[in-house]
């Protein structure tokens, strides 16, 4: 089992990449988005990366 609170992942090429936004507003309409479609999912974690 994978912690959910670290930055450890269970299998990385299964990660679900959302897109690269132009700003924080738009990141956190998919963050929401992506986070909904999973809401019972106790293990699936979306985080919102700052690339630059």
């Amino acid at each position: 089992m994978i912690d959910t609170r670290g930055r450890d992942f269970a299998d990385p090429r299964k990660m679900d990449v959302c897109g690269f936004f132009e700003s924080r507003e738009q990141a956190v309409d998919a963050w929401r988005a992506a986070s909904q479609k999973h809401v019972d999912d106790a293990f699936t974690k979306y985080v919102i990366v700052k690339v630059w």
